[in-house]
């Protein structure tokens, strides 16, 4: 249960960045996005805005590729290393990037990792996260859109500074 409500509390952050067209929502992009840049970090709001989109208008030849990205663990979703959220900015939760260190349950080990790591971190500093990029649509009634998640496939991959 409790995980339900914090996908819905997660949910309704990532709508907020859109306005509702009619059947179909329009998503307000910024001018400024950078590209990827493949060989050093990334900031969250250069992953969130390169691959927010409506559904069927993403790069899936992406998905699986290897990203780095930081940005600051937002402090009230820090209540399991199975599911985190990093942000560009603590007092703003958008954009956001779901970092996600265990996939259907199958590397508990990589899990309680995380969690052991999170517990004797300074969670105030900035978080430097390595992972693979896999896009995740979000449907509602009315809309689609493709999110970033980075999978977290090795602890060493974390780091705070």
């Amino acid at each position: 249960m409790k995980k339900i409500a914090l996908f819905t509390i997660v949910l309704s952050l990532f709508l907020t960045s859109c306005e509702k067209k009619g059947d179909v929502c329009k998503i307000n992009y910024p001018n400024n996005v950078k590209d990827i840049d493949w060989n050093n970090y990334n900031d969250v709001y250069t992953v969130h805005w390169n691959y927010h989109s409506e559904c069927g208008k993403v790069k899936n030849d992406d998905n699986g590729k290897e990203i780095m990205v930081y940005g600051i663990l937002s402090p009230e979703y820090v209540q399991s290393a199975e599911f985190l959220y990093l942000t560009d900015c603590i007092n703003d939760l958008k954009p956001i990037i779901i970092i996600e260190t265990r996939r259907v349950f199958e590397n508990d080990s990589l899990f309680y990792q995380v969690q052991a790591k999170l517990d004797t971190s300074d969670l105030t500093k900035k978080c430097f996260i390595k992972g693979e990029i896999y896009l995740f649509d979000f449907h509602t009634n009315d809309c689609c859109w493709s999110r970033p998640i980075i999978l977290l496939t090795n602890v060493n991959n974390i780091f705070f500074k």
